[in-house]
């Protein structure tokens, strides 16, 4: 079992990377095979170039430090994105990553919007560990758009871990939500690599 995990936040001892890595830690002890990419750290990156060369080839041509990360979307067998809210959507660097996710789309696509035409192999797992200061019943629309991302490369099976009233700054109850949302990343971990 292979898990590729894209970690999209600029805090490297954050809610998010605790989180994430709290999933990353089961699924290893599980016997999986785990790879993990900081965005943030990237420096080498650019966004999509609209040059549809990915349609001729098979893959994304822009040779950056996304593009091991891009490439290990073939090679796992459970993907998981990690990011915080911001400004009511995902980590600024994530969306730059996500939109070079167009790669994984075939042209066919375009034709009658079908997620056969994806790139990436049937049978993947998608799991977004989504991190906010806001309460629960915000953002949803966030999953809804990562998980349509990943459908049109072809992952239907997709799972959230939706980490509420997570903040930066002490509040009143972060530790103990935190570690609440740790243990549920070690179930959900050992739930997708069972």
């Amino acid at each position: 079992m292979n898990v590729l995990i894209i970690n999209g936040s600029p805090r490297k001892t954050g809610s998010t990377a605790t989180i994430t890595n709290a999933f990353g830690e089961v699924a290893s002890a599980n016997g999986a095979n785990v790879r993990i990419y900081k965005l943030n750290d990237m420096r080498n990156i650019r966004g999509c170039q609209s040059c549809t060369k990915c349609w001729e080839v098979g893959h994304c041509v822009v040779e950056d430090d996304f593009a091991p990360a891009l490439a290990d979307h073939n090679w796992a067998d459970i993907i998981v994105w990690a990011t915080p809210v911001y400004m009511d959507d995902m980590s600024g660097i994530l969306k730059l990553f996500t939109d070079r996710m167009f790669s994984n789309v075939k042209p066919e696509f375009y034709i009658d919007f079908n997620p056969e035409h994806g790139r990436l192999v049937p049978g993947k797992q998608f799991v977004l560990i989504q991190t906010q200061a806001a309460p629960a019943d915000m953002y949803e629309a966030l999953f809804k758009k990562c998980a349509t991302i990943m459908r049109d490369c072809g992952v239907k099976d997709s799972h959230w871990l939706h980490c509420a009233g997570l903040w930066v700054h002490d509040m009143e109850g972060q530790a103990e939500r935190l570690q609440s949302y740790e243990q549920q990343a070690r179930e959900l971990a050992r739930e997708v690599c069972g």
